[in-house]
């Protein structure tokens, strides 16, 4: 019984397992309830990530996969890549980031700002069809939660191989830009090229330099800045408000507030949308058959923006519209560009692979390796796997936060900005929205509350108004 269970939270069939299991505990908690009994009859160990065993996925590879990064090759260099290793080259990351698929380079010239934007040329070891590139099709994306992560490669290719590590020649992907003394684009090249990273920054090295002036990165902020501005100008949706990330190690739970708005993440924010606009508009040009991300206009609401920040991104949410992938090049209002593409990301997202494997045949001179209809393909099961991972990591994050707070401010007052008249509140220190009791409420205002109501495991929490 146990195993027929197992096998039905790993979709491997079993409907009549799950069918007990709905009708005894509900469809909503069928899968919670079989992760419950798997652990306590020591099925799977209680350390097992809960939100994986739920969601039936399995993080190993199969040992043929396994085998096959193993066998896979270092690279050896080749001839007719450009070759960078000359110029310095630089990563910035979080600290604990083990898949690095950017870096870059910036020099002047002639009057001019060349900055180059390298990315992992994961082709140089994947094959197309091949058992790596069939695994990392099925399973399309890395899975980032709080307390696992489930790689797309096996870390042979991941976080060896394929990543920018310092010191270590790479194969890349290089788009270079270049800029006259006005920061205005004069022209750009999309090459296939060989780095070695000369340093790897974290963001807060990064801002660290950036606060004392550093050539160089003072050059690629300076970019940025007019790179942000410039699609301002046009409609992009530029309001960043901070995140929190949130990892668990041991059964600790460590959150920490990330500013996504510091000057080392706008950086590298900016050059990786220059470069994959600029693949995007490649594309366009060429006429090459790429997997495009477009997002349709917004829709602003009547009146004046609130004052309050909350409530001002608050307003800007509601205007949101999802972005969706297509064959055709469209708009992408939010980023303010009249076509845009992925190809930054190809150690953890499949259809970035993708996208740089048809670009890498333009810039050669080689026939496409997909035709439209394998790019339908990949586009239905990609738009459908973004929002199914992207809906887990959040019930993950969720559930973690909810732990945390749970373990740590039980009984303790907490600063909250009211949403709505109707309770509807934000926790100014965590973003967690919930609802609150002890009204009347007016939008804007500051509370202090406390939990009245906490319970992670159905991802559910209510406060009370205190003071």
């Amino acid at each position: 019984a146990l195993d027929r269970i197992h096998s039905w939270l790993l979709g491997r069939g079993e409907v009549e397992a799950g069918a007990v299991l709905e009708r005894a505990a509900g469809p909503m908690k069928a899968r919670d309830t079989a992760y419950e009994i798997l652990v306590r009859t020591g099925r799977i160990a209680s350390e097992a990530d809960r939100f994986l065993v739920t969601a039936g996925i399995e993080a190993r590879f199969p040992p043929t996969v396994a085998e096959a990064a193993e066998r896979v090759a270092p690279f050896a260099g080749s001839a007719r890549r450009m070759d960078y290793r000359g110029e310095r080259a630089i990563t910035i990351d979080d600290d604990d980031t083990t898949e690095v698929d950017d870096a870059l380079t910036v020099r002047e010239s002639g009057g001019e700002l060349i900055v180059g934007v390298h990315i992992a040329n994961v082709a140089a070891y994947v094959e197309k069809n091949d058992l790596l590139d069939v695994e990392a099709a099925r399973r399309l994306s890395t899975i980032y939660l709080p307390a696992s992560t489930v790689r797309m490669f096996p870390d042979r290719v991941s976080t060896d191989l394929a990543s920018l590590m310092a010191g270590a020649a790479r194969p890349a992907f290089t788009i270079e830009a270049r800029f006259d003394s006005a920061l205005n684009r004069i022209g750009f090249r999309a090459a296939l090229s060989e780095i070695q990273v000369h340093e790897r920054l974290s963001y807060d090295e990064a801002d660290r330099r950036l606060a004392e002036g550093e050539p160089a990165l003072s050059a690629l902020a300076r970019l940025a800045a007019r790179l942000r501005a410039d699609r301002a100008a046009v409609g992009a949706v530029v309001l960043r408000r901070p995140e929190l990330k949130i990892t668990v190690s041991n059964d600790a739970i460590h959150v920490k507030r990330i500013d996504p708005n510091s000057a080392s993440r706008l950086l590298v924010t900016e050059m990786m949308i220059m470069a994959n606009a600029l693949a995007a508009d490649l594309a366009v040009a060429s006429a090459a058959p790429i997997i495009f991300r477009t997002q349709e206009r917004r829709e602003l609401p009547p009146g004046d923006a609130p004052e309050n920040e909350v409530l001002a991104f608050e307003r800007l949410r509601k205007t949101f519209k999802r972005s969706r992938l297509s064959l055709s090049p469209g708009p992408h209002s939010g980023l303010g560009l009249t076509a845009y593409t992925q190809m930054s990301s190809p150690i953890r997202r499949f259809t970035d692979l993708v996208t740089q494997r048809q670009i890498s045949a333009l810039i050669e001179g080689q026939p496409f390796p997909y035709d439209r209809d394998d790019l339908v393909r990949f586009l239905g099961a990609a738009e459908t796997a973004e929002q199914e991972i992207r809906a887990l990591e959040e019930r993950a994050s969720h559930y973690w936060l909810l732990e945390y707070l749970r373990r740590e401010s039980m009984n303790q007052a907490l600063s909250a900005t009211v949403l709505d008249s109707g309770g509807a509140i934000e926790l100014n220190d965590y973003y967690l929205r919930a609802k609150v009791s002890g009204g009347p409420f007016r939008a804007g205002e500051t509370l202090q509350v406390a939990i009245e109501s906490i319970d992670p495991g159905a991802q559910e929490v209510r406060f009370k108004r205190i003071g």
